[in-house]
């Protein structure tokens, strides 16, 4: 097991907790099917709000496989806040339909790097996602 997936796991698990508070502001999960393997997938992402949609940049991109899933429009869920959402995530390019999302990601983080793309996160349902910052204590 590599340190990234020790990593990733204790997140998972205090995301999981009373006390994912302390990270639900910046950090959520993304569930998904990887397209190739049909394996289920779980991970912990840094987001952004952009009204419904969850913007999401994968660090180092050229080291990571996730969001290659996304390259096409594919399902998945985000939990934010304990808040689970059904989702179709996209891989947008910056210079693409990016902009918004691109400034919404620096917004929220400002010293981010290596923005060169994105995955969008739209809901499929009509609930909104607005409401999340003002989450209800679980």
């Amino acid at each position: 097991m590599s340190i990234r997936s020790i990593g990733n796991a204790a997140v998972l698990r205090m995301l999981d907790s009373p006390a994912h508070r302390m990270f639900s502001g910046a950090v959520a999960t993304i569930e998904y099917e990887g397209k190739r393997s049909g394996q289920p997938r779980r991970l912990p992402v840094q987001y952004a709000l952009l009204g419904d949609q969850i913007v999401v940049c994968p660090a180092h991109h050229q080291s990571k496989q996730w969001w290659r899933n996304f390259e096409d429009p594919h399902p998945a869920i985000v939990t934010v806040a304990r808040r689970p959402r059904r989702v179709i995530g996209k891989v947008v390019r910056a210079g693409d339909a990016a902009d918004p999302a691109m400034t919404s990601y620096l917004r929220r983080f400002p010293k981010a790097r290596d923005l060169e793309l994105l995955v969008v996160f739209t809901p499929t349902a009509p609930e909104t996602l607005s409401s999340l910052g003002a989450a209800r204590p679980h």
